[in-house]
């Protein structure tokens, strides 16, 4: 790498830099001026009396085992939909480029796969032989969902009220 190059990428992300405070600061300003111009919101009478916070979060996306790295991908612009790996399926046996074909195969052979999640049942109450009968997202979510918990500072070794805790689960699997 020669100097030049690395100064002309250091000026291009400097211009980027500049571009993105430029519209941030734009939509702060229109933001100010729309929330001074609109009238109140009433809440729904629940919320009101029924407040809620959130205060941990986790997630488990293609590329991203965490949700730093989840945020981390967005803002470095990384393709996360890949060819198939190996460990999956081998692409000879299933793939064929005509998405009409009346064999049982794909036309697909790339997507978005999530990273290797190390699952110990023990460690969720759940004897080990029930993992053949349980779906894969069940406990891919039982995963994710105690490491929401962990993030808002309620791990095992600390007790808390459960009747004033929740964890919503957003899952998502999409056809092209």
């Amino acid at each position: 790498m020669s100097a030049s190059w690395i100064d002309t990428a250091l000026s291009q992300l400097n211009e980027e830099i500049s571009n993105c405070e430029k519209v941030l600061f734009k939509f702060i300003e229109d933001k100010k001026r729309m929330t001074a111009q609109t009238t109140p919101i009433h809440l729904n009478r629940k919320l009101q009396d029924n407040p809620i916070a959130i205060i941990g979060m986790a997630s488990l996306f293609p590329q991203a085992r965490t949700l730093r790295e989840y945020w981390e991908n967005i803002i470095n612009k990384v393709d996360c939909i890949t060819d198939i790996p190996d460990s999956h399926w081998n692409v000879e046996d299933y793939y064929d480029p005509n998405p009409r074909t009346t064999e049982d195969k794909t036309y697909c052979k790339r997507g978005g796969f999530i990273p290797y999640v190390d699952f110990n049942p023990m460690e969720f109450g759940l004897p080990p032989n029930i993992l053949e009968v349980t779906d894969v997202s069940q406990l891919l979510s039982l995963v994710v969902a105690k490491e929401a918990m962990e993030d808002a500072g309620y791990s095992a070794s600390r007790e808390f009220n459960r009747d004033n805790i929740g964890v919503i689960l957003g899952v998502a699997q999409g056809k092209e």
